[in-house]
């Protein structure tokens, strides 16, 4: 049994012919065996022979290929140097292949560093096939991946081995970001999403509206709608990890204020009532809430009778938090008082003037009140001639202030005509 790599017994290195000269040779023996990795990345590579000729000296350097040709087409072997080709993976599970001389041969592969089941699995070690699965590293870990090939009836073996670097996958951690209200937006670019991850020099990011990572989301840095997108991070060396992130925008509300009617003193307002926020937009859960300061912070006691003039707030706030402030004008106009004092009687025909200022001496009467006069309490029907009323009776004075809205104070008056005494014509005798 010959170790790899190894010359033959009775060659001479004088004798060894140039390298032109010993390629020729090649065609004229079986082809060498290949090793195939395929996978994220395929390479194939030749056997000892072809190594071996890279730069013959002599003669007998083309007698010894010759006969290592030989020993190799036996063998299906491979070389196993340092100029072996390198592959560069990342974790996960790859596939290997090996062309043997003989399939009736026993093979076996087998891994140099680390530690079986832990930083690697060979999943079938006794066939010319096989898979090896790769665990993540730390740092980017070096491993030799030997392949033997064994006549069972000669004991004769060969070796080929192909040095496997394993680069780490980065270690990506999501945060989903806090749920916002429309219209704002999500940033999913903001270093707190992937806060915490570990990110290999030279890894990037992207953003993904699939979980394979094929549609690209077009605005990660302001993202509109709820849903469930996707982070991709990928090292330099082309190993990636990709996590879902959920984004949560809560839907709007648009509120919408009518500043109800002017009240009068000693009227109330009603902000709950419905006629107030008519027109806005409020999902299912908004509740309503009164205050009397823009920042909420006082609630209005009374909003079902608010006595006093002044701006206060509405806030509607959904079930998920989304709020909005607003604010409504209140305005209790000042009504009239008014206070009667009944003229007095006058004998009849009179007449008596109820617009006489003495019969609404004492009344509180806001600036632009007028005073009207009325047969009835309702003040329906007009008294025609308020300032010489000639028939006895009671009748109706209103006083009206129109400001935001009427306000009115109807009172009754009482006019007292005396009857002149029946006295009899003056008789002469």
């Amino acid at each position: 049994m010959r170790t790899p790599g190894q010359l033959p017994i009775g060659i001479n290195p004088a004798e060894l012919t140039d390298n032109e000269e010993a390629e020729k040779d090649i065609g004229k023996y079986p082809g060498p065996s290949e090793i195939s990795l395929r996978g994220n990345r395929e390479r194939q590579f030749n056997q000892l022979t072809k190594y071996h000729v890279m730069n013959p000296k002599n003669q007998l350097m083309k007698k010894m290929f010759l006969l290592l040709v030989l020993v190799a087409s036996m063998l299906g072997a491979m070389a196993q140097t340092k100029s072996d080709p390198k592959q560069s993976v990342c974790p996960g599970t790859e596939p290997y292949l090996i062309t043997p001389d003989d399939p009736a041969n026993t093979f076996l592969w087998s891994i140099v560093g680390g530690t079986d089941g832990v930083d690697w699995t060979i999943s079938s070690p006794t066939t010319v096939g096989t898979d090896i699965v790769w665990s993540s590293p730390a740092t980017p870990q070096t491993y030799i991946v030997t392949f033997k090939e064994l006549v069972p009836s000669t004991g004769c073996y060969e070796e080929v081995s192909l040095e496997v670097i394993v680069n780490p996958l980065p270690v990506l951690l999501i945060t989903d970001p806090v749920a916002v209200c429309s219209p704002v937006t999500i940033n999913l670019e903001d270093a707190a999403v992937t806060a915490g991850s570990t990110l290999p020099t030279g890894t990037t990011l992207s953003y993904w509206t699939d979980a394979a990572g094929t549609t690209a989301l077009a605005t990660p840095a302001a993202v509109t709608v709820s849903g469930t997108y996707y982070i991709k991070a990928e090292t330099a060396e082309g190993c990636s990890a990709i996590k879902a992130v959920n984004v949560i925008i809560n839907e709007t509300l648009a509120l919408v204020i009518t500043d109800p009617a002017g009240a009068c003193s000693p009227g109330t307002v009603n902000l709950e009532d419905a006629a107030v926020t008519a027109g806005s937009t409020l999902p299912t859960g908004t509740t309503l809430s009164y205050w009397t300061d823009a920042a909420g912070t006082t609630a209005l006691a009374t909003p079902v009778a608010v006595a006093a003039s002044g701006t206060y707030y509405i806030k509607a706030e959904t079930a998920e938090g989304c709020s909005a402030i607003k604010a409504v004008n209140v305005i209790i106009n000042p009504a009239p008082i008014l206070v009667i004092t009944n003229p007095a009687a006058v004998c009849v025909p009179g007449p008596v003037n109820l617009e006489d200022a003495a019969v609404t001496a004492g009344s509180t009467l806001p600036a632009g009140t007028t005073l009207s006069y009325w047969t009835d309490a309702a003040g329906t029907i007009p008294l025609p001639n308020p300032s010489a009323v000639t028939t006895a009776g009671t009748y109706y004075i209103k006083a009206t202030v129109l400001l935001t809205s009427e306000c009115s104070d109807i009172k009754a008056v009482e006019v007292t005509l005396n009857p002149l005494p029946a006295t009899s014509p003056i008789y002469h005798n």
